[in-house]
């Protein structure tokens, strides 16, 4: 059909055109090789629709085929990671290393995962908190309990701080002061979130009998469950030497303790050191003694000594060893002498009860052998160590996978480390989880 219309075209038109007018010769030659372009012209507009047509469907069945093998792929890398044990790391975001190696602390702790769950999941929700859930989504994924990528960012949990006000600047900061702001604003949100549950229960009650009213609101609120695993307290006892009188034993709260290296000798530098010198007692001239001055019937002023014990033992115990200090010429230096520190660690002796039952409490810490008790004994979970000076350095954690197994976690890099390379750092923080009775 085509052929028998270009030779009509070419007999009839332009041959007779041209055949009375040779000045449009040119033109009968270009309408006589036409009919090739016009072929090649339709030849490639279809080619590129084709093409067209192929890449979308090759595209389409490429993005099924993805959709199809995600779940495989996930669970083969999943089961490739659970199967070595490693935990994530952490993507450094730029002198991040501080958070980091805090977050990957906690995660070696079984039991403040479990309690942030708890709190999750009572009545309150998980939208009503900020700064828990974001540090529980993490834990989760450090503790191998859900993810799937080898890092992970704490984007989530600074901005959770900066809403609350907590302004972290890029540069160097330590990470003693990144817990306690992080321990300081979780604890704050919970018990937020905890009077805020109390006063709708109080305004639910206003119709109620007013004795029933009265008694309601001066009940006393119960904390059980409500501190964080951190939580404990101390017991102050304020002894006089004159008349061996004692003051009402005062109780303070506490949620790390920090532990000084200024009097320990390099020759024995151990934790049980640091910690006999921080507990020992300490002498307090010219204090009033209100029973010194009722037996003399005037003002006596006389020796006190203050003796600090523990009240209530924590569920995780957070040391920081204060490696900087001030030297002579008033600059900021670091110590970098070894701490011996245990692997288990009993604290019986440093609790109230040892201390009231000793018989020179107040003269002396050596207090005599007591029985092993389980609600005293904490082992290692986690420690924290510094490498570089005051004003700059990095943070890397050495954090426990099962009895004999440790890992050695710098921002991204996860390495799996033996006992003896714990045990031989420079600990700067040391993280210690109650053994269950």
């Amino acid at each position: 059909m085509n052929r028998d219309f270009f030779n009509f075209f070419q007999n009839n038109v332009f041959y007779k055109l041209f055949r009375f007018k040779p000045r449009f010769r040119h033109w009968y030659a270009l309408g006589y090789t036409s009919r090739f372009l016009y072929v090649g012209i339709i030849s490639g507009i279809c080619s590129l629709i084709w093409l067209v047509i192929h890449r979308f469907m090759q595209g389409k069945d490429e993005k099924y085929k993805k959709m199809y093998q995600i779940d495989y792929i996930e669970k083969k890398a999943l089961c490739e990671r659970r199967k070595k044990g490693l935990p994530p790391g952490l993507i450094n975001d730029g002198n991040s290393c501080f958070s980091n190696c805090i977050l990957q602390a906690l995660s070696s702790m079984p039991q403040v995962e479990v309690w942030m769950q708890n709190k999750l999941e009572e009545n309150l929700g998980d939208n009503c908190y900020t700064i828990l859930s974001s540090v529980f989504s993490l834990i989760k994924v450090l503790s191998n309990n859900c993810g799937n990528e080898d890092c992970y960012s704490t984007e989530d949990i600074l901005c959770s701080l900066n809403s609350y006000g907590w302004v972290i600047s890029g540069d160097q900061q330590d990470a003693y002061e990144f817990y306690q702001i992080l321990i300081a604003t979780i604890e704050e949100e919970v018990l937020k979130l905890v009077r805020i549950d109390d006063l709708f229960i109080k305004k639910a009650h206003l119709n109620a009998y007013p004795l029933i009213l009265n008694r309601a609101c001066k009940s006393l609120p119960s904390q059980k469950g409500n501190n964080h695993p951190f939580k404990g307290s101390f017991a102050i006892r304020m002894t006089c030497f004159a008349c061996m009188s004692q003051n009402p034993v005062k109780f303070e709260t506490f949620d790390s303790i920090s532990l000084s290296l200024q009097n320990i000798k390099p020759y024995s530098a151990s934790l049980e050191a640091c910690f006999n010198e921080w507990f020992k007692p300490e002498f307090l001239h010219n204090v009033d003694c209100q029973v010194c001055s009722e037996k003399n019937k005037k003002n006596t002023k006389t020796i006190f000594s203050k003796q600090i014990s523990f009240a209530k033992l924590p569920e995780c115990l957070c040391i920081q060893l204060q490696r900087s200090s001030y030297n002579s010429s008033g600059y900021l230096q670091k110590c970098d002498m070894f701490i011996n520190f245990p692997e288990v660690l009993d604290l019986f002796q440093y609790t109230y009860i040892a201390s009231k039952t000793s018989k020179n409490a107040t003269n002396t810490i050596c207090l005599p052998p007591a029985p092993r008790n389980q609600s005293t004994i904490y082992k290692l979970s986690s420690l924290v160590t510094h490498y570089g000076d005051t004003n700059q350095g990095h943070f890397a954690t050495f954090r426990r996978l099962s009895d004999k197994r440790w890992v050695y976690i710098s921002d991204q890099s996860v390495i799996v480390k033996s006992v003896s390379d714990v045990f031989s750092s420079d600990a700067y923080m040391l993280f210690y989880e109650k053994v269950s009775k």
